[in-house]
């Protein structure tokens, strides 16, 4: 699907790959968000109200901490090859609806996996950890069922169990992860999230 774009430009900065990872566009959503008009712009998005409107104000997900995700979703992902976006860590849901929102608009045939316990944080290490076993417990994952069957949103799947239990057979199922978003707070799920996803 092809979208107009309002990104900024930065003439000199090289495009294409790098160690891995694109600079330029770090450049454009990061510079963008913060020196020029990119978080006007992107609050203005009918693509952007219409899935922020889809998240009901759940969980952490201010309109200002979905801008990144958001750029990422409208203007990155569509240049990858086609993929799931799968989310580490999803609370009350409001990122996973926002991004299935999104995907629904603007990546046909792409879904979003939700995965976490749903029953708050699993246990955790106090040596380095800030979270304790039972933090977020707050979660319904019926709840975020519902509100997903009535925004339509059938792109949406809340897997619920540790991550060591979910993502392999997950992962192997679906073959493609076009985004793995890592949005869980204690080393252990963030090291397995990164390592267990690279593979796709």
């Amino acid at each position: 699907m092809q979208t107009t774009s309002y990104l900024p430009v930065f003439p000199g900065i090289a495009t294409g790959i790098r160690k891995g990872r694109s600079i330029y566009d770090g450049y454009q959503r990061g510079w963008g968000l913060e020196f020029g008009d990119l978080k006007q712009k992107c609050l203005e998005d009918p693509d952007f109200q219409a899935a922020h409107a889809a998240t009901r104000d759940r969980s952490l997900l201010m309109a200002e901490r979905a801008l990144n995700l958001f750029l990422i979703v409208k203007f990155f992902l569509p240049k990858l090859p086609a993929g799931h976006i799968v989310e580490y860590g999803s609370y009350r849901g409001g990122s996973a609806l926002f991004m299935a929102a999104l995907a629904k608009r603007l990546l046909p045939g792409a879904r979003v996996y939700a995965l976490d316990t749903f029953e708050g944080m699993p246990e955790t290490d106090a040596s380095i950890d800030a979270h304790r076993a039972g933090d977020f417990i707050d979660t319904n994952v019926e709840q975020i069922r519902e509100i997903a069957r009535e925004e339509k949103l059938d792109n949406l799947e809340c897997v619920k169990g540790l991550f060591s239990d979910t993502a392999p057979d997950l992962l192997k199922k679906i073959r493609r992860v076009a985004l793995a978003h890592i949005d869980c707070d204690i080393q252990s799920g963030v090291e397995f999230s990164y390592e267990v996803s690279r593979p796709y």
